[in-house]
């Protein structure tokens, strides 16, 4: 049975351990040394930067253009993951991580001298290819090892996270607003893609409507749910509208085929599920009429319109999706490498990269993410499949396997709550 006790009682309890203990040695001689006091602040502390450095990691999830020297999530992350080390290396906790977290990054790695030995720069290849490995790792292992230890110190804290990557993508969407009518110029701050289309604090227009298209549900949710405050309403609401006019100046075709459907089943699913009744029933011929009225609107005035024989970025990813194609047929089970990664899907990518085999291994996340929707509340399950689904599909439009925005909220929901996360928070031990 896993120890519940919170982080400063256990680290009190080592400070208090025994000096006499024949099973501790002399270890516990030096903790016993250090007063309960101290060690209780220290792991206080301790456990709030850890915390600060999560959420600031989920914080510029979707800041993917903006960085210093090293991209901020990754710093941010690798911060955190250098606490997480000191907690390991003091005997603080005892990690034991679920297989489903690693085995994406473990496979990815697995693979990544294939085809790289062979090439005629084998150093060069080499480090092409941990780079794509290390990009999955930071996508899927790095958060969920973070938030499922973050869950084992305070389960409370998750809220924290959860907030800030809410508002980092609704803080992305207002810089994106802000650059389409030219308030602010973010050129030498954001390294991303210049031209008409707004990006905001992304490096891509994609990831700008891939991350809206995840936080609509989300945002949905707090504007609808019963019982929240109305600074909490208002705030969702000026998110909703920041974050629809970012998909729309993103102007991503893949951003308005995933984001506007995943924002429209919101306000009908949660619509239905918190306010049953008129209000519900009067949302859908509203729903109905606005979308009768709107999509010609929406798909003349984007890049959806656009004359498929004649665009360019068809055309390449018409290139592109046959190069990949022939490039997995060579080696369907275990691809040809991952540095000969083609397609502009994330199937194709990862079959032409890794064969069928890393193809299994990184959809093993998502799919164990949702098959934990039973442990959510009813109140999120609708937001926790629809971003879910939006990844997923997303995927299938655009190549945004190493998109760190992806899962934050869902891996929240997930440690939040005893009902859905205690088979993965039992392997994560600490040492009494």
């Amino acid at each position: 049975m896993m120890d519940r006790r919170n982080f400063a009682a256990g680290v009190s309890r080592l400070g208090n351990s025994s000096a006499t203990d024949s099973r501790a040695g002399s270890r516990n001689r030096v903790k016993a040394r250090t007063s309960p006091a101290s060690a209780g602040l220290h792991s206080s502390v301790s456990s709030k930067a850890f915390t600060v450095f999560i959420s600031l990691s989920a914080l510029t999830s979707s800041w993917t253009g903006a960085r210093t020297i090293y991209p901020l999530y990754d710093a941010f992350a690798l911060a955190a993951l250098a606490m997480l080390v000191y907690f390991w290396l003091a005997r603080l906790v005892v990690l034991r991580i679920p297989f489903w977290v690693v085995l994406p990054s473990f496979v990815a790695i697995a693979l990544a001298p294939i085809g790289a030995i062979l090439a005629e720069v084998p150093g060069v290849a080499l480090g092409s290819a941990i780079g794509f490995a290390s990009r999955i790792v930071f996508t899927t292992a790095v958060p969920a090892v973070l938030i499922l230890v973050q869950a084992q110190l305070s389960r409370r804290r998750l809220r924290w996270i959860a907030g800030a990557w809410v508002a980092g993508v609704t803080l992305n969407a207002f810089v994106a607003l802000l650059t389409s009518v030219e308030l602010v110029n973010v050129e030498g701050i954001v390294e991303g893609t210049t031209g008409e289309r707004a990006f905001g604090l992304a490096a891509h227009p994609n990831t700008l409507s891939l991350s809206v298209a995840l936080a609509c549900p989300v945002l949905v949710t707090l504007f609808l749910m019963r019982g929240r405050h109305v600074l909490v309403r208002l705030l969702s609401l000026a998110g909703l509208l920041l974050a629809v006019n970012a998909l729309f100046t993103a102007d991503s075709r893949a951003g308005l085929v995933v984001g506007l459907p995943a924002l429209l089943v919101s306000f009908l699913v949660i619509a239905f599920r918190e306010w049953r009744g008129g209000f519900a029933l009067l949302l859908v011929p509203l729903i109905a009429i606005a979308v009768i009225m709107l999509a010609p609107v929406v798909f003349f005035q984007s890049r959806l319109s656009v004359n498929l024989t004649r665009d360019l970025s068809y055309i390449r990813r018409a290139e592109l999706a046959g190069a990949g194609i022939e490039t997995w047929a060579q080696s369907p089970i275990f691809g040809t490498g991952l540095t000969s990664a083609s397609g502009v899907s994330v199937p194709l990518l990862l079959l032409s990269a890794g064969g069928v085999v890393l193809l299994a291994a990184y959809y093993t996340f998502p799919l164990a993410l949702l098959s934990r929707v039973r442990g959510v509340p009813v109140s999120w399950r609708a937001a926790f499949v629809l971003m879910l689904l939006a990844v997923l599909v997303f995927g299938l439009l655009n190549n945004g396997y190493a998109e760190r925005v992806s899962f934050w909220f869902p891996l929240c929901l997930v440690a939040a709550y005893p009902r859905v996360s205690n088979r993965d928070l039992s392997r994560l031990k600490r040492i009494t």
